[in-house]
């Protein structure tokens, strides 16, 4: 890499139950190549368990990125009623639930989160679901 001043992305990463998943296209050939082992192409994400962390985390720097491993899922949950149209949604998604009478999605960034609440989705605070906040958006629910 060069050594001129470029401002990192920030990426965001979950941890989810045992393992830590992200979604981003790259645009890098080279990038993609050294975390082609993580990509899972049924789910359209990357994924890695504890072991691996260092190694994805160290790739995604010296690529510029900034990978922000997030724990907290409830900022990026949000929900549409089932059986509305929702596919833009679930593009921007890196894992989806149903839960009750929704579709839960957990997008993969504060921008995602914002296309979707304009496309008729809910923050998960918003929506009139029996469970708590805490239990939709807990980390070793998701898949």
């Amino acid at each position: 890499m060069s050594d001129f001043d470029v401002d990192p992305k920030k990426l965001v990463v979950f941890k989810l139950a045992n393992k830590y998943v992200f979604k981003q296209y790259f645009d890098q050939s080279e990038l993609f190549s050294k975390l082609s082992d993580f990509y899972n192409r049924n789910k359209y994400r990357f994924e890695f368990k504890e072991p691996d962390k260092k190694q994805v985390l160290d790739i995604l720097n010296e690529h510029y990125y900034r990978p922000q491993v997030v724990f907290d899922l409830t900022p990026y949950c949000v929900g549409k009623e089932r059986y509305t149209k929702h596919a833009t949604i679930l593009k921007n998604s890196v894992s989806q639930r149903m839960i009750q009478d929704y579709n839960i999605f957990l997008m993969k960034d504060s921008f995602s989160v914002e296309k979707a609440i304009q496309e008729g989705a809910k923050p998960i605070k918003k929506l009139e679901i029996e469970r708590t906040t805490e239990e939709i958006s807990n980390p070793e629910k998701w898949k």
